[in-house]
């Protein structure tokens, strides 16, 4: 009976896939991220540019100063929200380099896993000719 193939280092390929899976869902929470800033980014730039076409024909200078002042402020809050994003980016690239190395290392040890497996079929079937070999030989030898 041929004996069963065990990959002794499958407790590692299983820690390094927990750690690609990990490093994956990382990635995926910055983007997240990022997606919701940019989101916040474009809703802030939309209600500028429609603070912006408002037009005053009378009023009072005490309402034209605080709509200037408002309009100020939500530039300074998308200036704001571009550099988080821009910070969001830059994790977003670590994060990103960090799940190709992970996954790089996923994906040597799978590949010596399946040529260790394709050397242990090719063992396993030498062992099966050489057993039917002896078969053969044994009942030519015993029917003569």
């Amino acid at each position: 009976m041929a004996k069963k193939f065990t990959y002794r280092l499958e407790p590692i390929l299983s820690i390094r896939s927990h750690l690609a899976q990990k490093a994956k869902e990382e990635l995926i929470y910055i983007v997240s991220l990022r997606n919701q800033k940019e989101f916040e980014i474009e809703n802030k730039k939309e209600y500028l540019h429609k603070l912006n076409k408002i037009k005053f024909i009378s009023s009072k200078a005490k309402n034209l100063q605080t709509m200037v002042f408002h309009k100020l402020s939500v530039s300074d809050e998308i200036k704001i929200l571009d550099k988080e994003k821009q910070q969001l980016l830059e994790i977003e690239a670590v994060k990103l380099t960090k799940y190709y190395e992970a996954k790089k290392e996923e994906k040597i040890l799978e590949k010596l896993k399946e040529k260790q497996f394709s050397n242990y079929f090719l063992e396993s079937r030498k062992e099966e000719v050489k057993i039917l070999d002896e078969l053969s030989i044994t009942r030519y030898r015993v029917s003569k």
